[in-house]
């Protein structure tokens, strides 16, 4: 006795798989939505003065640092004397860094401050301009979560 299993459109599922296994291997077309919301957590991050990171609000300055500041610059907020590690971090300028790959994308910023701050020192206090919460971090992977679905749902699986 002989039984035969003919599966109709199986070369038409296995092509949606391989679709599958590409879109999940290769998520460039989601980067520039995940910069975007990365751009949205940074600007939060500097108008709270830390406080909407996961390190929390920044220290405050020091009550001389904070006359001469005022002096010279005016009321600017922590971390924005010149703007340029606020802008670098809140919008696409020359500094910032955006490095697309197929599994991982880079963000952040070449400007030097910004080690000095996410680290702090004997002479500086810790102020993380990056400091990512758990909620953020979901925030950021939802453009990703997105576009897999996009995916899937054009397949039609």
């Amino acid at each position: 006795m002989k039984i035969a299993i003919k599966i109709e459109g199986l070369a038409k599922l296995k092509s949606a798989f391989q679709e599958v296994i590409l879109a999940t291997s290769d998520f460039t077309p989601s980067w520039k939505a995940v910069q975007k919301e990365f751009f949205e957590i940074e600007k939060a991050q500097f108008q709270s003065e830390g406080a909407s990171g996961k390190s929390g609000k920044w220290k405050a300055l020091s009550p001389a640092y904070a006359a001469v500041k005022q002096r010279r610059y005016g009321s600017l907020p922590i971390l924005q004397r010149e703007d340029g590690l606020y802008e670098s971090l809140s919008r696409q300028t020359g500094d910032s860094v955006y490095e697309p790959k197929k599994g991982e994308l880079v963000l952040g910023t070449l400007d030097k401050k910004a080690t000095k701050h996410q680290r702090g020192g004997r002479k500086l206090p810790k102020r993380e301009p990056i400091s990512i919460t758990s909620q953020q971090a979901e925030k950021l992977v939802e453009p990703i979560k997105k576009g897999l679905e996009k995916k899937v749902r054009k397949l039609k699986l």
